[in-house]
Order: C-alpha cells, then structure tokens, then sequence
C-alpha cells in the first residue's frame, strides 16, 4: 500500500509541476463550459434569476374541468421547472401564444369519470420538437401523473373502508368523499399511473436546434471532453516510461507489476475524477445545472467513466511508438471522440443512422447517462446498461493495453 501510494504522489507532482497544466486542467473547461452554453442558450433558471421567465412553456386546455384534472393542473402550475398557464377555452389559444410555447397538453371532457370509474384514458401532449425543453415538459407532466395516482390510490383506498363503514352512501357521497380525500392525499409511489400520455412531436426534419443546449449541454459536453484530454494524457506517461527505460527498471525492483499499474491507473483516474468533481460543481453553482438528485450514483458513473478514459490512455500509451506521438494523439483522440459521441452538440440532432453508430464510441454512452441525470433524473437502474458498456470499454482497454506492455518487457 505504501509502494501504491507513493507512485500515486509522485504522478501528481510530476502532473501538476508546471502552471500551464491549470490552463487545461480547470482554466480552458470552465471557459469553454460558461461560453458554449451561453451560445447554446444559457440556462432557463438563470435567466429567470434575472427576471426573465425562460423555462420551457405548457399550455394546458383543461376541457373537463373535474377535481381529478384540477389536481392534475394544479401540480403544474406549481412546478419550478416548467412555466405553465391554463385555459378552459380553445379559442384562447391564438397563434401568436402558439408560437411562444414549447408544449400544448390537452386534457379531454370526461377525463375525471373515467379515472373514477376504473376505465382508462389518455392525454394528448404536442411538443415543439425532441429537444431539452420538450423532455423537461414531458417529465414534468409524468411526475405530475404520479403525483395524481398517487393521490387517486389513497383517496380509493380511504372511500373503500368509508363505504364498508357507511353502505348507505350514495353515489353523489361518495363522490364529494373521493374528491374531499384526493385534496387530502399524500403522495404514494404508484408502479403504474392509471392513464397515460400520448407525445405528438412534428417532423424531425422541421425541428430547429437553437432550443437544443444551453448549460445543460455544455456542462456535460465540456466536462466529457476535457476530462478525457486528463484520462487519456496518461498514454504520455506509458509511452515515456517505456521510452526512457523506467518500465523496464521498475520490474528490477521488488515493486510487482499489479502495483506499478495500479499505481499509474488509480492516479490518472484520481485526476480525472477531481477536474470532473470541479466542473459539477462549477456547473451546479455558477451556471444552475441540475445534475441530479443522487450524489453517490454521479459519483459512482463519473468514476466509471473516469476509469475508462484512463485505461484508454494506457492502450494508446502502450501502442504510440514515442512520448512525443502519445503526446500528440491525446487531444485528437480525446477531442474526436467527445464530439463524435454528442458532447459537442445534442445527438437528438443527428440522424438516426449516426447516432447509432457512434454508440461504438464510449463518450456516446457517458453522453446518455449524464443527459439521463440531468434532464430526466436517472435512477441507478436507469443508468445501470450505460455503467455496464462503458465499464465494459474499460476494461477491454485496460487488457488490450496490459497486454501490448506485456510484449515489450
């Protein structure tokens, strides 16, 4: 543990014994993270800060107008994530208010009695297009689902033992208790919501992406690349030690090959975690990113990732012939495969055939799990087949590269 420890410091010190390693290590991510997002639009929550209402907007046409749909509107109105007003006519949906919005949710006439009497029902939801401000819509709107279900189940369960308590409770009782009990219900967990949403998006090849990014985009986007400009420079450190002789000499010693490895990986994948901490936060507090409500799955997938692009680092420092190759490869590979894999640009704007084929890539993956924490709020199952590729990718890179060394003992 001590040999490991040391090789660790060691990796730091040499790292970070010249100030231009800040530049890139801190200076350059939260520059290009702060511009980037600012051209891709900013953040909703800041701008809303400054007095300027910009999250995304939901116009709901409430056309029953029964105590189910009022919950329902009700728990929009007071989301903090989404602007929505309500209307009970059509005619008050003029075209210029149509271009304003980035949804349109219609609740049908009759939509309370279905709900009460068992039988299902939908709701129609039209979304401007696939873009970040249509998921946080459409999220929104399913968690305020689970928050009516949730409430529906507990009022049914307290008029079902209020019934067996009062058989002579009419119909129109019964109703009054149900809706006295849905104002009065706590939020249960509903596996299934007892109706469903129904998403209209127009034609992906009319959808603008000047919606598409802000902060979200480049925080995720711009931690993945500089981030892998810090994992994958360990290659400069492979190829030197094989350079200069100081593998070779390394296995003079007592130290065993497990540690030495250990040693060069655990310290890359030490920094890489850090910068990425850094940027979370920088991300959270400075430009109100919402990354989640989970720190220790963030932590758990950033790691993962973090090991990834380190062992990536070791298969290229294995294969480049020079530190000065390695050296050279590093931000073209690194750079390359962030924007390749959509931390550049939202993949929601690329062609479908392209988005497949850059799922070869594991910037692609960490891309789709980082949007799944940010902008849907992913579970640990959620994430979980992204965690298991780019663990996968991780670990084909580290024996390929283990291997490669192997060969040039």
């Amino acid at each position: 543990m001590h040999k490991l420890w040391s090789i660790i410091k060691m990796e730091f010190k040499l790292e970070f014994a010249y100030p231009i390693t800040w530049v890139f290590f801190l200076v350059l991510p939260i520059v290009f993270t702060m511009v980037i997002g600012a051209a891709l639009g900013g953040s909703a929550a800041m701008q809303q800060d400054e007095g300027r209402d910009l999250r995304p907007f939901l116009l709901i046409y409430d056309q029953d107008q029964s105590g189910l749909s009022t919950a329902l509107t009700r728990t929009l109105l007071e989301s903090q994530t989404i602007k929505a007003e309500i209307i009970f006519q059509s005619e008050e949906f003029s075209e210029e208010l149509r271009n304003q919005l980035q949804g349109y949710l219609s609740i049908p006439k009759g939509f309370g009695d279905e709900i009460i009497a068992g039988q299902p029902t939908s709701l129609k939801l039209e979304v401007a297009g696939g873009d970040f401000s249509s998921v946080s819509i459409e999220n929104s709107i399913r968690s305020a689902m689970q928050h009516t279900t949730a409430s529906m189940s507990a009022a049914q369960g307290a008029l079902l033992i209020y019934g067996d308590l009062n058989p002579q409770m009419t119909t129109e009782k019964q109703q009054q208790y149900l809706a006295k009990s849905m104002e009065q219900a706590q939020i249960l967990l509903a596996e299934s919501p007892i109706f469903k949403l129904e998403i209209i998006q127009p034609d992906p090849s009319n959808q603008s992406p000047n919606g598409l990014a802000g902060f979200n985009q480049s925080s995720a986007g711009q931690l993945v690349t500089w981030s892998l400009i810090t994992l994958v420079g360990g290659s400069v450190i492979f190829a030197r030690d094989r350079e200069d002789g100081t593998y070779q000499r390394q296995f003079t010693t007592p130290t065993p090959k497990s540690v030495y490895f250990a040693g060069k990986i655990l310290s890359r994948l030490l920094m890489g975690l850090i910068q990425m901490l850094i940027l979370v936060f920088f991300g959270v507090y400075a430009l109100k990113v919402n990354w989640g409500n989970d720190p220790i799955l963030l932590i758990l997938f950033l790691t993962v990732f973090s090991f990834t692009g380190t062992t990536l680092g070791l298969m290229l420092g294995a294969f480049a012939k020079t530190a000065k190759q390695a050296d050279n490869i590093t931000p073209l590979v690194s750079m390359l495969m962030a924007a390749l894999g959509g931390a550049w640009w939202p993949l929601e704007i690329t062609p479908p055939l392209y988005q497949t084929v850059v799922r070869a890539l594991p910037s692609t993956w960490a891309m789709v799990g980082f949007n799944g924490i940010i902008l849907k709020g992913y579970t640990f199952v959620d994430v979980l087949p992204e965690i298991l590729v780019i663990l996968t990718f991780g670990i084909a890179f580290s024996v390929i590269g283990i291997w490669r060394l192997g060969r040039q003992d």
